[in-house]
């Protein structure tokens, strides 16, 4: 589930998602001033990362915030957002490389 209004960021919503197993969506978009917090409700981690671009220095910050959950045996997925010219693809495996070198 997504949900990018704060409102719904709220213990009562993370407790109905995790009482399903439905997993939060974690969205960044280009406008926010802080990444979103992580929160696994689900079986797995969803993030949606949204910027027009990030750099290897940002991957590297999100590849940290994700390796605790990858070490607990996490899966997660994560999305960037599709554009004209293929950048997704691209910070997609730059994304892969990043959590890599983090891991070993």
């Amino acid at each position: 589930m997504e949900f990018q209004d704060p409102s719904w960021h709220v213990d009562e919503t993370f407790a109905a998602l995790a009482g399903v197993g439905a997993a939060l969506c974690a969205t960044e978009l280009p406008e926010d001033a802080e990444p979103p917090i992580l929160r696994r409700t689900g079986s797995f981690l969803y993030l949606r990362l949204r910027r027009n671009d990030y750099t290897d220095a940002e991957l590297g910050v999100w590849a940290a915030r994700i390796e605790p959950f990858l070490s607990a045996g996490d899966d997660v997925y994560a999305f960037f957002r599709h554009d004209e010219v293929g950048r997704g693809a691209e910070l997609a495996v730059a994304f892969r490389e990043a959590v890599a070198g983090i891991r070993g």
